[in-house]
């Protein structure tokens, strides 16, 4: 086999030639408390180059011309201390951006492999290494000139522990024997820290810079977005040794004395050792006996040990998901709790209950105009205007307020078109003809909004509100209400001129 790193802007089949040959705060979710949400922190975008919007001819992949490329990794490490801004807590990478300077396929699309593994020890063996998110994307054949980014959502947002550096990996798949090529985007313009590759038929088992290949101009753009830790509102208490002591276990967050809270809406009951989830209750799903004891005065403890489910000397943890008034700061919520008895001492006198742990985060808030969602499958094919019409969604990600709207932009002008729906993502180039992409999944939850076809008028842009209650649907009953946790991706199709029609790119949406 005769295999070569090889640039992408050269001709020449062997520029360089290889021999070739074959977490502190755990990151468990805790459900939030209906109706309120996890409103997540300002999402901070971390770059390592200086120029992460231009890519430029010259980028770098080991390859078999003209046979196709051979499996190809790209990489960066962000150390979450180290970035901009800074995180020292427990943190979530909502999505990874890549460039893309060139894609030639047979198919007309390359599935493009993202990983976010574990950034102990790297490079050494990052190949290796724990991957602690995954998602993959495809990517439509892409010329430099394209300036092509490709922007992959995580959903839910990845979850890593304070401290912990990730090695972000863009895995383009082997081309051979059907003659594709993948070259990540990158520019001269400098950067902070190395990018990388690794390619093991061209003998880079490791991750190793671009420049200790004699590549120092090969950049490679790859950026994350990143946000602190969700908070919402839970406490936490943890059993010493359950039944050990006699005694009626005191509800926490039960006997406040304060409106900040206004109630308790679930209970889950795990493991302490492993975290295993023993058994849950809320008020819908609970028996009449279990409610109660939840309520003020009621005998958790009791009723617990009546269950069975708990044997004599298992260690377990309660989490309470407690409501709070929307407008509640998280000090009204503790001053709210101390003034209640809620407290270590209170929990040394419970019963059973030998440590109390509070964790109080600011209670969620939604702006009627607030940007929702997630975009994705961006930028789509340009039409008439010479640009790519985008979506976006604003409102709120609350089931219950209903208020969700979607927008389409860039749109040519005086157009007609409407916008689609799904539960799942997809990517399809030019259906049908058209000059754009796809992006949704199909079946029989794809739905279509043909019954409000919208006009873009002199500005090239129209919206909808969207019900939440009748989104809808191909197959019957033709409408579904979407619920809390539901992921649903939006799209527009629009008519362009000269009898030809194109999409935005979509947006997605994790309902709460």
């Amino acid at each position: 086999m005769n295999v070569s790193l090889v640039a992408k802007a050269s001709a020449v089949c062997a520029v360089l030639g290889f021999a070739a040959h074959e977490i502190g705060e755990s990151c468990v979710t805790t459900p939030q408390p209906p109706p309120y949400i996890i409103k997540p922190a300002a999402r901070s975008t971390w770059s390592q180059s200086v120029d992460n919007t231009t890519i430029v001819a010259g980028s770098v992949s080991c390859l078999n011309n003209p046979n196709g490329i051979t499996d190809n990794s790209y990489w960066r490490l962000y150390d979450p201390l180290t970035c901009n801004p800074p995180v020292t807590g427990r943190y979530f990478i909502d999505s990874v951006t890549f460039g893309v300077e060139a894609a030639t396929t047979t198919s007309g699309s390359t599935l493009i492999t993202v990983n976010l593994r574990d950034g102990a020890g790297f490079p050494v063996g990052a190949g290796g290494a724990p991957i602690l998110c995954s998602a993959q994307v495809s990517v439509p054949d892409t010329a430099v000139t394209d300036q092509r980014f490709v922007t992959v959502s995580f959903s839910p947002p990845c979850c890593l522990d304070p401290g912990q550096t990730v090695a972000v990996e863009i895995m383009a798949p082997n081309g051979q024997p059907q003659g594709d090529f993948f070259f990540i985007g990158s520019n001269a313009a400098g950067e902070t820290a190395p990018s990388y590759i690794s390619a093991v038929d061209c003998g880079i088992l490791d991750p190793t810079p671009f420049a200790a290949l004699g590549f120092p101009n090969v950049h490679a753009l790859i950026d994350i977005e990143c946000h602190e830790k969700d908070k919402f509102r839970v406490c936490v208490l943890n059993y010493n040794t359950f039944g050990s002591q006699p005694g009626q276990f005191c509800a926490c967050g039960l006997s406040w004395a304060g409106g900040a809270i206004t109630g308790v809406s679930q209970a889950i009951v795990r493991r302490l050792d492993n975290g295993e989830v023993i058994f849950t209750f809320d008020q819908n799903t609970a028996t009449t006996a279990a409610w109660a004891a939840l309520l003020p005065g009621g005998n958790l403890q009791g009723f617990l040990a009546a269950s069975g489910l708990i044997p004599p000397g298992l260690q377990i943890e309660i989490t309470f998901c407690i409501t709070t008034q929307p407008s509640a700061t998280s000090q009204d919520l503790v001053s709210a709790l101390l003034a209640g008895g809620i407290g270590t001492d209170e929990g040394t006198a419970s019963g059973g209950l030998t440590g109390l742990h509070l964790q109080v985060w600011q209670p969620a808030s939604v702006d009627a105009g607030d940007t929702i969602g997630t975009t994705y499958c961006s930028p789509n094919k340009p039409n008439s205007t010479g640009l790519s019409a985008e979506i976006t969604a604003s409102g709120s990600v609350l089931v219950a307020d209903n208020n969700v709207t979607v927008t389409a932009s860039q749109v040519p002008p005086n157009q007609f078109g409407y916008f689609i729906s799904s539960p799942t993502q997809g990517f399809i180039p030019n259906p049908g003809g058209s000059n754009g992409h796809f992006c949704l999944g199909g079946g029989p939850l794809l739905g279509r909004y043909d019954g409000q076809v919208q006009n873009s008028g002199p500005g090239g842009t129209f919206s909808i509100p969207i019900d939440l209650t009748a989104v809808p649907i191909g197959a019957a009953p033709g409408s579904i209400a979407i619920q809390p946790g539901d992921t649903w991706n939006f799209q527009a199709w629009f008519r362009d001129i000269g009898n030809t029609n194109n999409f935005t790119d979509a947006v997605s949406i994790v309902f709460q």
